[in-house]
């Protein structure tokens, strides 16, 4: 007879015959040891003493002081981990809100606006000549309207060339009769002219402009200005192909005329650039262009007066 018919029969379990016939015990669980906890006091010395790190970081730390081993069970990050946390040292920073905060900053100053100039892109393009010289087209396009404020050709790229562009883009607009709006949001990439001290210091000079970088490795924000730069070259300079700088400056100028003012654009309704943004332009009598210019904030009366002890589009510091 077997053990499952006889214990059926006595109206008993399985376990009961191999408790009191085998003289078996129940299994009990055992709680396993954790590796990571022989490292708890290493791993807590280490991140006292890099209150900084995190800890990818004080793992990283411990292995290259030779505290523990990195082949070794139970010092891999996520045990790192874990043991910092059961101890309470885990940084409370939160990077990746801190980058949502920050893009969503961004976002809201890059809105579609709603009336011209309160938005304006700026970028620059290298072309090389056919004398092998490599010059610099640094260039601002309303957003609205996609009027090209500034097409200038410059022998470097640097943050006094970008405040040069700048400068001469906010001259343009009061040129053309605009009214400034409350305040212009100029989009750049991050290049390094973008990110540098010296312009970022030219804008927290003046109330009425508030610079903005895109996305990185994302063109599309500042995708009116890409545009007009592959128009540029595609449809102008490598049909003509300058021989030299001048030959260059001379293209760029006659494109930018025909660009606002005779190319036809499918998204303003096969409209010019310059019939839109000059449609709803409104001079006003009692204010001219340099009272403007003049109250609207901007350090810039300098950098536009080559007369005035510096050179022309050059601020003088």
């Amino acid at each position: 007879m077997t053990v499952d018919h006889a214990m059926r029969l006595l109206e008993r379990s399985r376990s009961s015959y191999y408790r009191h016939v085998r003289g078996m015990v129940d299994y009990q669980p055992q709680g396993r040891a954790k590796p990571s906890i022989q490292h708890r006091e290493v791993l807590r010395d280490v991140a006292l003493q890099r209150p900084e790190a995190g800890h990818r970081k004080v793992r990283a730390y411990a292995v290259a002081w030779q505290k523990i081993s990195a082949a070794v069970e139970g010092s891999s990050r996520m045990s790192c981990y874990r043991v910092l946390k059961s101890e309470g040292l885990i940084q409370p920073g939160r990077p990746g809100a801190a980058l949502r905060e920050a893009r969503d900053r961004r976002r809201q100053l890059l809105m579609v606006p709603t009336e011209f100039n309160e938005v304006v892109q700026c970028d620059f393009t290298d072309y090389e000549t056919e004398d092998g010289e490599t010059y610099h087209i640094g260039c601002v396009t309303e957003y609205l309207s996609r009027f090209n404020l500034v097409s200038k050709v410059v022998d470097t790229e640097t943050a006094f060339d970008l405040i040069d562009v700048t400068e001469m883009a906010v001259r343009q607009i009061a040129d053309m009769g605009h009214r400034f709006p409350k305040r212009i949001v100029i989009v750049t990439d991050n290049g390094p002219a973008m990110k540098s001290r010296r312009y970022r210091n030219f804008i927290e000079k003046t109330d009425l402009l508030v610079h903005v970088r895109g996305q990185k490795y994302h063109p599309q924000t500042i995708g009116r200005e890409e545009r007009y730069h592959g128009s540029l070259k595609l449809e102008w300079l490598y049909r003509y192909l300058p021989r030299n700088r001048q030959e260059l400056v001379d293209r760029v100028s006659e494109f930018r005329n025909f660009y606002n003012n005779q190319r036809l654009h499918q998204n303003l309704g096969y409209q010019t650039p310059a019939s839109v943004y000059l449609a709803n332009v409104v001079k006003a009598a009692m204010v001219s262009t340099d009272d403007q210019v003049s109250n609207c904030g901007c350090v810039l009366g300098p950098a536009l007066r080559a007369d005035e002890g510096g050179p022309a589009g050059r601020p003088i510091r």
